[in-house]
């Protein structure tokens, strides 16, 4: 049941934000995608609507909950985390050209939407801790412990501030790289607190966010294509990590993506909300704090 996506109603994001402006309405479409509504303010994030990812890559099991047709006609921002191709969709970006008011991007980026269509005026690069104002909120290029598949671009996290409300979203990043003694078969669940070993030092980004930016009311985080944890944990934390970098970020609510899309890696389509649900059933944080959606579903923070 967790992977039928059912049809979002973007409507509903207005009657939630009639009764809170304060509010942040998000629908997630599918991977990373999500459509997210604030009093004022239409972000889409990663928007990818590809089959498959990149020209031999994972195939996606779960279409996108909407078509790209069937988005808000004006989305003010979109916001890009890296070059790789969950993330960045040549043909996705093509078609929402003529509704998306501006694209903000890490460094290295603005040439290749400007290849695709992009007009070069709607694109704003920019590198860690450098900021951009767009209808009132303060959108900020953070870091991210990820990589990118072409020369000279960077990848990042998103900070967005505003009066009312303060959300981080983060496409992908690792959080600890792990050895060879930590396998997949999920030995070390019980085992929280290898987490915390110092022998597996963590990323300090997160914290350092924090630190200059405060408490998030929201984050989105990234939970799936971990597997094999030797190889991708340097680059895609698990479930576990998440939890981590939610505490981190000291985040009032965290909603999880990058699970149930495509078949990445060597990961079951339902992995990494088990093992969420299993880490967070041994309460390093209230179960309440983290919430995983189906695919079109709608959450208010």
């Amino acid at each position: 049941m967790l992977l039928l996506a059912t049809t979002p109603d973007f409507d509903q994001a207005d009657d939630e934000l009639e009764k809170d402006e304060e509010a942040l309405v998000s629908f997630w479409i599918g991977h990373c995608t999500f459509l997210l509504r604030a009093t004022g303010l239409t972000v889409l994030t990663d928007p990818v609507w590809s089959l498959r990812l990149g020209p031999l890559g994972p195939k996606r099991l779960v279409p996108p909950a909407c078509s790209i047709d069937a988005l808000p006609k004006t989305i003010d921002a979109v916001i890009l985390s890296s070059a790789c191709y969950d993330h960045y969709d040549k043909n996705a970006v093509a078609a929402l050209v003529s509704r998306v008011t501006v694209w903000l991007v890490p460094l290295g980026l603005k040439q290749v939407l400007v290849s695709a269509g992009v007009p070069d005026d709607k694109v704003i690069e920019l590198d860690w801790w450098e900021e951009s104002v767009v209808k009132g909120y303060t959108f900020i290029c953070t870091p991210a412990q990820h990589y990118s598949i072409r020369d000279g671009a960077l990848w990042c996290s998103w900070v967005v501030n505003a009066e009312h409300h303060h959300f981080f979203y983060c496409g992908g990043t690792g959080y600890r790289a792990i050895d060879s003694s930590v396998g997949d078969n999920g030995a070390y669940i019980s085992r929280y607190s290898i987490r915390s070993n110092t022998a597996y030092p963590n990323c300090p980004a997160f914290q350092e966010i924090n630190r200059r930016y405060g408490p998030c009311d929201t984050a989105f985080l990234p939970i799936g294509g971990s597997k094999p944890r030797v190889l991708m944990s340097g680059v895609q934390g698990d479930a576990r990590d998440m939890v981590c970098v939610h505490r981190d970020l000291d985040a009032h609510r965290s909603v999880v993506h990058r699970w149930g899309t495509f078949a990445c890696n060597d990961e079951g389509m339902l992995d990494a909300v088990r093992l969420l649900e299993n880490v967070l059933a041994r309460g390093p944080v209230p179960e309440r704090e983290i919430s995983y959606l189906r695919h079109g579903q709608m959450h208010v923070t």
